[in-house]
Order: structure tokens, then C-alpha cells, then sequence
């Protein structure tokens, strides 16, 4: 009778987490990444996609002002995520992106620390593109507010600015 041992080594339980992690990275259908010292350490290909970036020009490695519309865009959301941490809070806000080809976009961003311990540490970010759900959720206010034709506030709009700025 013969037995046959398996040659190769069991793996650790360190190297099958990173394996895991590697492959959710690849086939998840979600868009993440782990940003450390405001720059991209980690991204999925689903996060590569979503802002214009391929295999051939990945966004790991690059500052996260590359994704902001503006310099005030980017720190502002930079302030904003440190106070959240700071107060043991995730963040979670539509902020306005840019793609790699200059198209603007509206995102979803769901940021945590990894070690709540040390929230200034690496975070993830989810990011979910909400543009048509927010031109959708903003399509009647401002329908009911501006003319159809002109596309200028409406005299009952007009009426409710002056208002606020006269009284």
C-alpha cells in the first residue's frame, strides 16, 4: 500500500488571510480601498474602474487628491474624517469625485479606521457611485423650484429668496 504525503507545506493562517484578502480585493464587486497617510496602499479593481484607472495605471500608491474635484474639496474631506474618527464615528457622506479622464461623479463614501485605536491609522474607504440616485432625489425640488424653459428659479422660489434675504 502506498501513502502519499503532500508535499507542499500547510499555510499559515497569516498567508491564507492575505490570500483572502487578495482575492476579495480582485472579485468583489464593491469598490474599496485602505488609504494611509492620505494616500492609496490598496485598491480593488472594482475602485480602479469606478475612477477611470485600469491594470495599467492603478491608483495604489497615489495620493487621494488625485480622486477630489479641488484642493478645498480634498482637505476639507480630510478635516472632516479625522473629527469623525476622533469622535469614534465612521464617516459617511456623497462627496463629488473626479475620474481619471476629468468626468465628475457623485460618491458615496464609507471610511473607518482599520484600529479604531488609532483612527489617524489606515482606513478603508467603500465608495458607491450615487450620481443617478442623487439627480433622481434632486430632480423633483428643483423641478417644482426653476422653469422648465429658462431654467431660472421660478417668481414663487424667487419670491422665498428674497424673502430670506430681505427679513
Amino acid at each position: 500500500m502506498e501513502t502519499r504525503m503532500n508535499s507542499a507545506a500547510p499555510a499559515s493562517p497569516l498567508d491564507t488571510t492575505a490570500a483572502r484578502l487578495r482575492a476579495l480585493m480582485v472579485r468583489a464587486p464593491t469598490a474599496v480601498a485602505f488609504v494611509a497617510a492620505q494616500r492609496f496602499e490598496v485598491v480593488s479593481e472594482e475602485f480602479n474602474h469606478l475612477f477611470g484607472f485600469s491594470d495599467d495605471a492603478d491608483l495604489a500608491g497615489q495620493s487621494t487628491r488625485v480622486v477630489h474635484t479641488t484642493d478645498l474639496a480634498f482637505s476639507g474631506l480630510n478635516e472632516r474624517a479625522a473629527a469623525a474618527f476622533a469622535a469614534g464615528r465612521p464617516l459617511d457622506e456623497e462627496i463629488e469625485y473626479v475620474k481619471r479622464d476629468g468626468h465628475r461623479f457623485w460618491g458615496r463614501l464609507q471610511a473607518t479606521p482599520v484600529h479604531w485605536e488609532a483612527p489617524q491609522g489606515e482606513a478603508l474607504w467603500i465608495v458607491e457611485d450615487v450620481t443617478a440616485a442623487r439627480a433622481q432625489r434632486l430632480q423633483p425640488t428643483w423641478t417644482a423650484k426653476h422653469d422648465a424653459v429658462t431654467e431660472l428659479a421660478n417668481r414663487r422660489e424667487f419670491e422665498r429668496r428674497l424673502a430670506e434675504h430681505v427679513g
